[in-house]
């Protein structure tokens, strides 16, 4: 930063928002806060109110090791380098701002040897800076800084803010940077620069700054000056002056104000705020106003103080309890608040400390897993009791066994289902395989598996070594075989029993109203979950993140919303079609279904996305077409929106057909149905008003949802008509980086060799030797499995055992293989 050093016209200056020395985790400084953040948890221990038996002091200062440690931050170096990379430009410095750190350092350390003139100067300044003076105070409309000015006499104005920099850096800034960005700004005309430097304390830099007519342009030129008082106070001033160097063009104005400054460090700039942060997160206690965060959304994080900081932290218990995981809880947390989200891009700690507080909080306090899980599994048992006690009154009711019979029917076959999937899941587990089988199947047979996954995913369980999915991922799945094979097809036989009987039993009708409101739960839950996921927002970031930041609560709701309307709907009208002509039936679910399949044959479509040989293709496609048609007509789940399943086009048209299925419905049950013996037929007038109000509620709720919830900018994807074969080929000719291109190994061939194989292929070829010597950490056993033999180089081919390598196998234990290469990981897709 020597004054005679002209910099680089060239050169491209960008702004730097974090301070490379906090990339540095094991940092005293930040420990210390943490100890100094908990150190009311031990006093509240000590204190008359607390509970002994649920807080021990020894087991309190275990639990605040564990979450300090946590803190250190489940980060690896490699990860932290990266981040720091992509926030410093690449991981190259400017030039400036390196010039810019090495002067702080020599503003911190080195003494400074004042001339006469200089002495005088200062001496005179810092006089007048603490001249009482009758200053009025002055409202800024701005928690950012405070202000007095005069109102007559000479003009005078004393402000006072919070600067979240050390004073160093600020007077390095003045020293030289702010003028050489000066200098490229075009708002200065290229005529601003230093005019001179004698030393590391002075310093005369101006130009002239282009005004707007009908205003004179003006000439700054100033005398920078500053004297470190003490280890934490500077004093800088701004004075005016002349250099030969700097020309006084004709008809500009000089400037004549001075500026002072007075640089007081107050301590690390998170201590004001971040010890009421951290011990309202940590004790985790449900108080009054905690949902109440409007408060404080907008408040940035300079002008954020304690008191705030404290009510922003006392409403992570409310986020906590309504996400799946605690990394989704997090992201909540941090998007709902503007100095959260502040304080996430200036310290890349933060982030990975607030999730490592989190999953520590859903393990040991639980009140989030414990909502969660008891949620699910409430509601599972609560429908496996309504669907017992209406089982049992079929049975003991003339003439209904048949639809007791089918309820078990497909009571049985979800039960058969699951339990393929536990099984899958277990098969090829490491350890203790056998008793997780048996374990998890007693969970599916007791109907309390819902509850159990949903426990595993809150409390933040990875993927066992040796499952085919991740914890996420086998909730999603499990919940969508419970769907259609027994929630769905269930809720229509207890309506059709329902619109037969002559005597409508409230038990029957609460039963189908909790059937439809568990089916609708499990839909919007399902979907939720899947959205909100930081890591599949960020692997998936064109087909995720529909559900909004920040008001994700009533985005919840309105999802809960519609999707009971239209299970609801659905389901009654599909029953009073039944009663009416069972043939009718048939052809509309024929005809629609096969609608929907020609449709994917006709776009080159249909193949699911499961790595699978083509005759296992075929048949896995064929039922999960169905499965995701299906669903997506009974309960409009956004989901089945992405093209790897049903896509936008087929989605839109089955949330159209499927409203107007209804009111058929309805009209073919008034006009055609004749009572049998026993049977009462439904009043017409009621029937309508039902179906169209249920239909005007469902349209609304839509076009809000779609208006005012969805997030602008991923509306497209409710009607885009790209087809999976496109996501899938798309997501390796735009994926950034090799990591994301060896995901297409993970998708079916049939959707992406025909079209890209050869380049595919030539990719593999050119770097696998570069993969095997530099190992990147994506670069694993797993992922070099999921390749086939004919795209990895001969001579490497050989040292992963050739055509008998482990995938390899029977055709079963292929079609198992396969099914693993498509498996969720962190570093997979997600269970889309």
């Amino acid at each position: 930063m020597e004054g005679d050093n002209e910099p680089n016209d060239d050169k491209q200056y960008r702004s730097v928002g974090v301070d490379p020395d906090f990339y540095d985790m094991v940092d005293d400084n930040i420990l210390s806060i943490l100890l100094d953040a908990c150190k009311p948890l031990f006093d509240l221990v000590s204190s008359s109110d607390s509970n002994p038996s649920a807080m021990k002091p020894a087991d309190l200062l275990m639990s605040t090791a564990n979450l300090i440690i946590a803190a250190g931050f489940k980060m690896k170096e490699q990860a932290r380098q990266d981040m720091a990379e992509e926030d410093l430009g690449g991981g190259m410095f400017d030039e400036d701002v390196q010039d810019m750190r090495d002067f702080a350092a020599k503003v911190a350390s080195e003494p400074q040897v004042y001339d006469v003139d200089e002495r005088q100067q200062l001496d005179e300044s810092l006089a007048f800076f603490n001249k009482p003076s009758s200053l009025k105070k002055y409202k800024t409309g701005t928690k950012l800084y405070d202000a007095e000015i005069t109102d007559k006499g000479e003009i005078r104005a004393h402000m006072t803010l919070d600067v979240r920099a050390p004073p160093e850096q600020i007077v390095s800034y003045y020293m030289g940077h702010a003028q050489q960005f000066a200098k490229h700004n075009k708002s200065y005309g290229g005529g601003f620069g230093m005019g001179g430097r004698r030393n590391n304390h002075s310093i005369v830099a101006g130009g002239t700054l282009p005004m707007p007519q009908p205003f004179e342009n003006r000439l700054i030129v100033l005398k920078i000056l500053w004297e470190k008082l003490d280890n934490d106070t500077f004093f800088l001033l701004q004075v005016p002056s002349t250099h030969d160097s700097i020309p006084s063009p004709e008809n500009v104005v000089r400037t004549t104000s001075m500026r002072l400054m007075k640089l007081t460090r107050i301590g690390p700039s998170l201590t004001k705020f971040f010890d009421e942060l951290l011990y309202h997160v940590i004790r985790n206690q449900m108080r009054k106003g905690a949902v109440q965060t409007s408060f404080a959304v907008e408040t940035p994080l300079v002008a954020l103080t304690a008191n705030e900081a404290g009510r922003i932290s006392r409403s992570f218990i409310v986020v906590m309890m309504s996400n799946a995981t605690p990394q989704s809880a997090v992201d909540e947390h941090i998007e709902k608040f503007l100095a959260l989200r502040e304080l996430d891009r200036e310290y890349v700690w933060f982030r990975p400390m607030m999730e490592a507080i989190a999953m520590e909080l859903m393990k040991d306090v639980a009140v989030g897993v414990k909502l969660r899980a008891g949620l699910g599994a409430g509601l599972s048992l609560m429908d496996m009791v309504s669907d017992s006690i209406i089982i049992r009154d079929l049975f003991t009711t003339p003439g209904k066994g048949p639809f007791a019979k089918a309820l078990l029917a497909c009571l049985a076959f979800n039960i058969a289902w699951q339990v393929v999937i536990v099984l899958a899941q277990s098969y090829g587990l490491k350890k203790n395989r056998l008793r997780t089988m048996l374990l998890e199947s007693l969970a599916v047979v007791t109907f309390v598996k819902p509850g159990l996954d949903a426990w595993r995913v809150a409390s933040g369980q990875e993927q066992q070594p040796g499952a085919i999915f991740s914890p996420l991922s086998e909730m999603a799945y499990s919940k969508g075989t419970e769907m259609f094979a027994e929630a769905i097809p269930g809720f229509v036989i207890q309506a059709v029993a329902l619109v037969t009987s002559k005597e409508k039993s409230l038990v029957a009708v609460g039963s189908l109203l909790v059937s439809a409101m568990t089916t609708a739960m499990t839909a919007a839950s399902s979907f939720y979950d899947i959205d909100t996921d930081p890591g599949g927002r960020k692997r998936n970031p064109d087909i995720t993140g529909l559900v909004p930041d920040q008001a994700r609560g009533k985005a919840f709701l309105v999802l809960l919303a519609l999707s009971f309307c239209q299970v609801l709907a659905k389901g009654v009208a599909m029953a009073l079609l039944a009663v009416t002509d069972i043939r009718t039936l048939l052809y509309y679910i024929v005809g629609d279904v096969g609608l929907s399949l020609a449709y994917k044959v006709a776009t080159n479509d249909f193949h699911s996305y499961f790595p699978l040989p083509r005759a296992a293709s075929f048949v896995l496609s064929l039922v999960v077409r169905i499965m995701y048609k299906t669903i997506a007509d009974f309960t409009g789940s956004p989901l089945y929106r992405v093209p790897l399943l049903l896509g936008g086009t087929t989605y839109c048209f089955t949330l159209v057909t499927s409203q107007i299925s209804v009111l058929v419905a309805v009209h073919l049950y008034n006009k055609n149905f004749e009572p049998g013996e026993g049977q009462e037929k439904l009043d017409a007038d009621s029937t309508w008003k039902a179906a169209t109000t249920m239909a005007i509620g469902w349209f609304f709720l839509f076009a809000y949802f779609v208006l005012r919830v969805a997030v602008p900018k991923k509306r497209w994807t409710l009607w885009s008509s790209m087809t999976g074969r496109q996501y899938v080929v798309e997501s390796y000719t735009k994926g950034k980086s090799d990591e994301k291109k060896i995901s297409i190994f993970r998708r079916n061939k049939i959707l992406w060799e025909k079209e890209i194989g050869g380049q595919v292929r030539e990719w593999t070829m050119a770097n696998w030797a570069t993969w095997e010597r530099e190992k990147p950490e994506w670069f694993t056993a797993k992922a070099k499995s999921s390749v086939p033999d004919s795209y990895i180089p001969g001579e490497f081919l050989v040292g992963l055992g050739g055509a008998n390598r482990v995938r390899r196998g029977s055709a079963a234990g292929s079609v198992r293989e396969s099914f693993r290469a498509a498996s969720v990981r962190e570093d997979a897709e997600g269970p889309l």
